[in-house]
């Protein structure tokens, strides 16, 4: 699954040397629970689901404590996204001005970099981003009641397996109610 993310994210551009982009591939690997619960909780306050809009990324960046007003503020969250959004081959799936799931994680090593690495308080950028998510998850844990029933019996093969037989009817009837004005449900 992250196969695809690596090789389309732009850390290579951050650092250059290998071993530390291995160390972060590792640290996004072992943490993969947590940063999924942020990227969920990041998406489904998005009109744009399933990505992450520029004010969602703000929201989120508010929210999860990563801004402090000392050392990371607005206007670091905002460069953080437009670096981290920027695609030059282009994505089916991707929509300008939104954060995938590969953007979004690259948008966290990002803040992580502006927020300890740029201030002197970690000397590798792989150090800043177990320490951002470290922070984060002691201070921010948005609720996820809902989480475990949609592991388990929502995202399973079975399910994926109907919905991709089906996908042309679902496409349909969901056209059939959306106001292409609007984008929104009619009825």
């Amino acid at each position: 699954m992250l196969s695809h993310d690596f090789a389309a994210w732009k850390v290579p551009r951050l650092i250059k040397n290998p071993d530390l982009i291995s160390q972060l591939e590792e640290i996004v690997n072992n943490h993969l629970d947590l940063i999924k619960i942020y990227f969920l909780d990041a998406i489904s306050q998005s009109k744009h689901w399933p990505s992450v809009t520029w004010q969602g990324w703000r929201d989120f960046c508010d929210r999860s404590g990563i801004i402090d007003k000392m050392y990371v503020k607005f206007s670091d969250a905002d460069r953080v996204f437009i670096a981290s959004d920027f695609d030059k081959k282009g994505s089916e799936n991707n929509q300008k001005k939104s954060l995938i799931r590969y953007e979004f994680i690259e948008g966290l090593i990002r803040m992580a970099k502006a927020k300890y690495q740029e201030n002197s308080l970690v000397e590798t950028l792989p150090e800043a981003f177990e320490l951002l998510l470290s922070d984060m998850s002691q201070k921010y844990m948005p609720p996820q009641a809902w989480q475990e029933f949609r592991d388990f019996y929502l995202w399973t093969r079975e399910v994926n397996d109907v919905f991709e037989v089906n996908l042309e009817g679902i496409r349909k009837l969901i056209n059939t109610f959306k106001d292409p004005a609007t984008k929104t449900f009619t009825q």
